[in-house]
């Protein structure tokens, strides 16, 4: 399976050898920076919000029931 690819990706035309790498340089630049993003959104100081507060809340009241 992996021999039939890289006979296909030898047997393109300059051109389109050019153009598959434009497109794959292109496709890692995004996942690079779609990676960083998430990771500088984990990263990023959580605090409580009224939603969670009022959850934390809750799941404390039913415990003391």
């Amino acid at each position: 399976m992996r021999t039939d690819h890289l006979n296909e990706y030898r047997r393109l035309s300059q051109e389109d050898g050019a153009a598959f790498r434009f497109w794959l340089v292109a496709n890692t630049v995004a996942g690079a920076l779609a990676l960083f993003a998430l990771i500088a959104i984990a990263s990023l100081p959580g605090g409580d919000t009224a939603a969670t507060a009022k959850i934390a809340s809750s799941a404390k009241l039913a415990q003391t029931r």
